[in-house]
């Protein structure tokens, strides 16, 4: 079944925010209403996921928490708000503490994600949530809700070597549109690819296609398993009429603990997708980028993100003024450690002007890129601005 909770994982739906955090998470999603009007109560028969578009808040009667109350009251799984400009730009406190209080999900998504898009990718999730055949060794470690017994039972069984150190990896599909004549079975297509490579490099593994994503999981630690992925991406790589896809993944002591795993596997996904990288990422626990990923959704997380803000604003606001550069130059600048000859040539232009930009940062900032505390908060908040 498809719930609130799931709903990152599906390719349409990677850049959707939850504005109540945990809130409404667990809530099932039998299927999808876009309204038309205010009242569409008529129309609901409950656990539907409820998107809001500009033309319905543009109403005269339209009033977000009259909207909230009745989701809540029908029993609707959530809600979710096509934010932008002509659309919503601001969800009311008082909706978002009414929905805490429910255990209600609200959610926004940019309204530049086509609506088709989504409503099919739901449906399918729905009707075909891709939990292969019978219960596999992923299924039953991850969501067959089993104990920590009858997992180690289940395991020994199969006779998997789950005692062994593991990598857990996720492959992730980006959406091609249909007009391209885009076919829609990639993850399954990767799944057969899977199942031929690593059955050729005598590997005990399992796989689950879940929602638009491949869950990969074998035996293996440290170099010996990034060099296996690594074999794996380029073999994926090859195949003809495959989606572009990229890979995240993270390692576990065990079979038996690996939720906490696939939760950090799907941020390292994240940051796989953000850097649009050729090869299979592998989380860091001691990365800046997984740091920022993972922080609650709190006031700590809202704060990181204001002072990131504060940080960068003068050369915002400067490059915005002066159609500049001076933000991206940083950005380059920073992830080649000061070198100033890769810096120039990643960014195509000539020495000197790369120093005049530098020069004008250190004016603009009031700083010295000299000074390392300087270099790092600049390189954080970057990172943060890249991210959250």
């Amino acid at each position: 079944m498809l719930r609130c909770k799931d709903l990152p994982y599906l390719t349409s739906l990677q850049r959707i925010s939850y504005l109540t955090g945990k809130s409404g998470w667990e809530r099932v999603i039998r299927w999808i209403y876009t309204a038309e009007s205010i009242d569409f109560s008529r129309w609901i028969r409950g656990g539907e996921l409820l998107f809001i578009s500009g033309p319905v808040s543009q109403q005269r009667d339209f009033d977000m928490m009259r909207l909230v109350r009745m989701a809540i009251r029908l029993n609707m799984a959530g809600v979710v708000f096509l934010s932008g400009e002509g659309y919503f730009s601001d969800i009311s406190a008082e909706a978002i503490r009414y929905a805490k209080e429910h255990d209600f999900a609200l959610m926004t998504i940019p309204w530049d994600v086509p609506l088709v898009d989504i409503t099919e990718e739901i449906g399918r999730a729905i009707l075909m949530p891709g939990e292969s055949r019978q219960m596999n060794l992923v299924q039953a470690v991850l969501f067959g809700g089993v104990s920590y017994a009858d997992k180690g039972t289940f395991l020994q069984n199969a006779s998997y070597p789950f005692g062994s150190p593991q990598c857990l990896a996720i492959i992730g599909f980006q959406q091609v549109p249909l007009a391209q004549g885009a076919r829609r079975d990639a993850p399954a297509e990767a799944e057969r690819t899977c199942d031929d490579w690593f059955q050729a490099q005598h590997v005990p593994f399992s796989t689950l296609v879940r929602y638009e994503q491949l869950i990969l999981l074998f035996p293996g630690k440290g170099t010996q398993a990034q060099s296996l992925l690594t074999g794996f991406y380029e073999e994926l790589k090859q195949k003809a009429g495959i989606f572009p896809f990229h890979i995240g993944a993270a390692q576990a002591e065990d079979a038996l603990f690996l939720e906490k795993t696939y939760q950090t596997a799907q941020v390292a996904l994240q940051i796989a997708r953000q850097r649009n990288l050729e090869y299979p990422y592998f989380f860091n626990p001691c990365g800046l980028s997984e740091f920022i990923l993972t922080l609650p959704e709190s006031k700590g997380s809202k704060h990181v993100l204001a002072f990131a803000h504060r940080v960068l604003l003068p050369l915002e606001v400067y490059d915005k003024k002066n159609k500049s550069l001076l933000i991206e130059t940083l950005g380059v600048y920073l992830q080649e450690n000061g070198n100033l000859l890769h810096t120039a040539s990643r960014l195509f232009i000539h020495r000197n002007t790369l120093k005049y930009r530098l020069h004008r940062i250190e004016e603009i900032c009031d700083c010295s890129l000299e000074d390392a505390e300087v270099r790092f908060v600049l390189y954080f908040a970057l990172t943060v601005r890249q991210y959250i």
